[in-house]
């Protein structure tokens, strides 16, 4: 049986206020237990995920789970 994932992204969506699109929407994302890097272009939406596993933003709809021992370090 797989091991429960440590952090996951259900159904996720983020859009800055006054934003014509959203940064992402419909985002399911399971991360395991232990260090995950998150790589991708300059402003594609690396750091405002990780804020928002992190707890510092709120998403737009969706929920985040298991994301209890997780920081975001710039």
């Amino acid at each position: 049986m797989p091991a429960s994932p440590a952090v996951a992204l259900r159904d996720l969506a983020f859009a800055w206020d006054g934003a014509v699109a959203p940064l992402f929407e419909h985002l399911d994302l399971h991360l395991p237990p232990g260090f995950t890097g998150v790589l991708g272009a300059n402003g594609a939406g690396k750091s405002t995920l990780l804020r928002i596993v992190a707890g510092e933003l709120a998403p737009t709809s969706g929920q985040v789970t298991g994301a209890t021992d997780t920081c975001y370090c710039a």
